[in-house]
């Protein structure tokens, strides 16, 4: 009896997070927030159920002074680059981004690069304005979501670049340890009082 009392409590906790998770609604996050005088752009992120967070935005060439330059300035790792024709990068397959050329679409990320990084983000780059491009901290774990550049002001998105930093989050064993021990002690005193 106490056995299943405790496998249903467990199935009950698993629910509840699993629906909580699921009713979740997806979050929208603005790059840069609150936006500028004079600029003519925010880029947003949309991802599920966790927001990301802005990074860093910016105006300026690909490589000089760009979003590149700044985002490795600040720690991060380049580890992938989706435009067209696709270049050739390291993990090339870990990150893709639909709507090349416009102004929105969405973004895939390979479980595989969570589990060599701890946090991953990604700039999408525009061809021209103010700011011409915005990165975004992606929430752990998520592997998908999407993107807008906002105004429609210096064509659509020319490129999105993939960054990684930190070691990947390991779940930490002691407190599932600690966890099954309490559950196993709980079903061997269940025993000895049916005996």
């Amino acid at each position: 009896m106490m056995r299943k009392a405790i496998l249903t409590a467990a199935a009950v906790a698993v629910l509840s997070v699993w629906a909580g998770a699921a009713s979740a609604a997806p979050v929208t996050v603005l790059c840069p927030s609150p936006m500028p005088a004079g600029s003519v752009r925010q880029f947003s992120l949309t991802t599920d159920p966790v927001g990301g967070s802005c990074l860093a935005w910016g105006s300026g060439p690909n490589d000089v002074n760009g979003a590149g330059d700044v985002i490795n300035a600040l720690g991060w790792t380049t580890i992938d680059k989706d435009e067209s024709p696709d270049s050739v990068y390291p993990n090339d397959s870990w990150f893709s981004v639909s709507g090349i050329g416009s102004t929105g679409g969405t973004f895939t990320v390979d479980p595989m690069a969570w589990a060599t990084y701890g946090s991953l983000a990604v700039a999408f780059k525009v061809g021209s304005g103010d700011p011409t491009w915005a990165a975004f901290i992606l929430p752990y774990g998520e592997t998908a979501g999407s993107w807008s550049t906002g105004l429609q002001t210096g064509g659509g998105l020319s490129h999105a670049t993939f960054y990684g930093q930190g070691a990947p989050v390991v779940p930490e064993p002691a407190s599932l340890v600690l966890l099954g021990s309490g559950l196993l002690g709980l079903a061997a005193k269940a025993r000895r009082r049916k005996k």
